[in-house]
């Protein structure tokens, strides 16, 4: 049997390593592969069946029927790597072959998988749609943003997070830089090239980086100082739940400002650029009596910077330290904390909003770079600041600083939700639950007709407030119920939840106070505010986190 074996003909190495490759992908990833697949297919079908050459005009493309449908598998070929870095488990590093085939074999299944799905989309969606959509760079910008996901996940860092924050940053900066060369005419082959460079660029840092993972040489984790305090508990924190929030903190904490300070720095050369154009903000305050011109990129930098402090706290998140990487579980360190689940889960609402709180604080110096840019009235130069000052100061009253209160409240309020959002998904240690709850999302969303037929529909438009206010009622009594669940089963102490609905009752009364006084409502109006603030605040999603929680505790 011995002399056997070791006469038998060995099966090619790499065709061997490519099945192994290729089955540990298919475990791992076949719930995003069949959702992407599945959302493809629909989108597909239903523009062959409603939407075949109806889009003419630019108008007709920006209908949100269209936008929908167009955008749906292109988002979630961007997005999907993402949640890749967060699937891939340490099993990767231990198969059995070379990390120069290892490396590869990922990055050819990867690329070439995004490139596929893309031509497929643009072959069967967009141009039967009426679109003359780009075919050959889109496709090798997604196999750079694929090789790129792994070269950043092979990096010896410990921090998922940490992987999640870069790949955000380079996929942007690739999507601008191929939007941009092709919206000035760059040939489709040289974007193409440029794309394609990238990808040995990505396969040398990723080698680097597994080498150095695979021999357990990583960078994160408990420092010396930390393994020699020794101080007790209650030495440093006044309880559990303070101890678990600063755990939380330190862990994920900083992630969404260090991303916002990031993003920032590389937006600050094109404040240099010399392209000076009138602020059309400052026009439009004025009533046009006061024009001002500046640098063209002084308007554009910090929206843009805002809805990246959004787009960070969506995609990153409320992260989850302790969870294992292989199956989504708690740890033992975590699911044995001497704390309930509402208490946990009140650890990670507070860590949110210190992490919203950082990640605010942290555009404050480029607004005040945005502020002290030149800025010409009259041909006489002042500063941006000095001139926007100068355009709302002969407004300003109590009805306008409450509405300004109003708008930085809420878009506080909506970096940290955004952050909380998903909790019921990601802790109840489930990897396929998020899934399947995105595929129920956005199956409806993919098939044009349920907006140009349901809602888009003017015999809808007549029971809009009566379903918002059907709605609001069904909010409070599932929040209710789930509520009473928690208390019943003991997951929520008496004290965490009279202070959760304490904090609930005072945000509700203030975004109601200010919207009352700074819309100026009247008794007929105030109804629709009430009605649209329950609407606003956290209820159903937040309180199933506790039970999502014990589901994979009690396991």
């Amino acid at each position: 049997m011995t002399a056997y074996i070791l006469h038998a003909p060995a099966a090619p190495h790499s065709s061997t390593a490519a099945r192994g490759i290729a089955l540990y992908l298919w475990m791992r990833f076949r719930r995003m592969f069949l959702v992407i697949a599945g959302l493809w297919l629909a989108s597909a079908l239903a523009d062959q069946l409603f939407l075949a050459g109806r889009i003419t005009t630019f108008g007709d493309a920006i209908q949100p029927s269209h936008l929908v449908t167009m955008l749906m598998v292109p988002g979630l070929l961007v997005f999907a790597p993402m949640m890749a870095i967060s699937e891939v488990d340490e099993t990767l590093w231990t198969l059995p072959v070379r990390t120069e085939t290892l490396i590869g074999w990922l990055m050819f299944y990867g690329g070439g998988t995004a490139a596929l799905f893309w031509i497929a989309n643009a072959v069967f969606i967009w141009r039967p749609a009426g679109l003359d959509a780009p075919i050959w760079w889109p496709a090798a910008m997604l196999a750079a943003v694929q090789a790129a996901a792994l070269a950043i996940r092979c990096q010896p860092f410990t921090f998922g997070t940490l992987h999640a924050l870069i790949y955000s940053i380079c996929t942007v900066l690739m999507v601008l830089t191929g939007g941009i060369a092709a919206s000035n005419g760059a040939p489709s082959a040289v974007i193409v090239v440029g794309f394609l460079a990238l990808t040995p660029l990505a396969y040398i840092l990723g080698v680097v980086g597994a080498k150095w993972t695979r021999c357990g040489e990583t960078i994160g984790g408990a420092g010396i100082e930390d393994l020699k305090d020794t101080r007790p508990l209650r030495g440093k924190f006044g309880s559990e739940q303070h101890a678990q929030a600063w755990y939380e903190w330190r862990s994920h904490g900083f992630y969404i400002a260090a991303a916002v300070a990031g993003l920032g720095a590389l937006t600050l050369p094109v404040l240099v650029i010399p392209l000076v154009s009138e602020i059309h903000i400052i026009t439009l305050l004025t009533h046009g009596t006061r024009h001002v011109s500046a640098n063209t990129w002084a308007t554009g930098v910090p929206p843009f910077l805002v809805g990246a402090l959004l787009y960070f706290a969506l995609v990153i998140g409320c992260a989850s330290p302790g969870m294992r990487e292989s199956d989504k579980t708690l740890s033992p360190f975590l699911a044995t904390r001497p704390l309930d689940c509402a208490g946990l889960v009140a650890a990670k609402l507070r860590s949110a909003a210190l992490s919203a709180a950082a990640a605010w604080a942290a555009i404050v110096p480029f607004f005040i770079i945005w502020m002290s840019l030149p800025a010409w009235e009259n041909f006489h130069q002042i500063s941006l600041g000095a001139a926007l000052w100068n355009a709302v100061a002969p407004a300003l009253n109590a009805h306008t600083v409450t509405i300004i209160i109003t708008g930085l409240l809420t878009l506080f309020y909506f970096s940290w939700k955004f952050q909380v959002e998903t909790l019921f998904l990601q802790l109840t240690g489930r990897a396929w639950v998020p899934w399947v709850f995105t595929g129920i999302v956005l199956l409806p969303l993919a098939i044009p007709p349920f907006y140009s037929h349901v809602l888009a529909s003017p015999a809808v438009r007549p029971i809009v407030p009566g379903a918002l206010l059907f709605l609001a009622a069904l909010k409070l009594g599932a929040s209710t119920v789930i509520v009473a669940t928690l208390r019943r089963r003991g997951l929520i102490s008496e004290r965490t939840l009279r202070s959760a609905l304490t904090m609930w009752a005072a945000g509700a009364l203030t975004f109601f106070v200010l919207l009352c006084v700074g819309f100026a409502a009247g008794r007929g109006e105030w109804p629709a505010i009430a009605l649209g603030v329950v609407i606003l605040m956290p209820g159903v999603r937040l309180s199933l986190a506790p039970l999502a929680l014990a589901w994979d505790r009690s396991r």
